[in-house]
């Protein structure tokens, strides 16, 4: 019969690395999705955990719904440019989209996707 860990302490949740470290390990978490720019970027994420989780998501809806067309392609080239390295990581958004001008911006992501030698959006490669 296996032991029953003490649950998280307040002091452990103030040290993320700590609590995050065991549920990868413990639990078997192997992918974390949904980034929010002001509580955690995908590329710290990407530095904190990026050998031993795969990352999904990284643009911010927010962002997305607020940002010029321009911005919106800076912010993807920089994601993509820091968390391909190493593999593990699918562009997308930390929520669905509200439709309207968020659906609109989203067509803005695709170039930069493509441009980045990835494949087609959708596409699936073994590694």
């Amino acid at each position: 019969m296996s032991q029953r860990r003490p649950p998280i302490s307040a002091a452990r949740l103030r040290q993320p690395a700590s609590w995050r470290a065991e549920l990868i390990r413990d639990v078997g978490i192997d992918a974390k999705h949904s980034f929010e720019d002001t509580i955690e970027s995908v590329v710290t994420a990407k530095e904190t955990y990026g050998r031993d989780i795969a990352l999904i998501g990284g643009i911010d809806v927010d962002f997305l719904c607020r940002a010029s067309e321009r911005q919106i392609r800076e912010r993807v080239r920089a994601i993509l440019e820091k968390c391909l390295a190493g593999g593990g990581y699918c562009l997308g958004t930390g929520n669905p989209p509200a439709g309207g001008r968020t659906t609109f911006r989203l067509i803005t992501i695709l170039p930069c996707w493509t441009r980045a030698g990835v494949g087609s959006p959708g596409e699936t490669r073994a590694s």
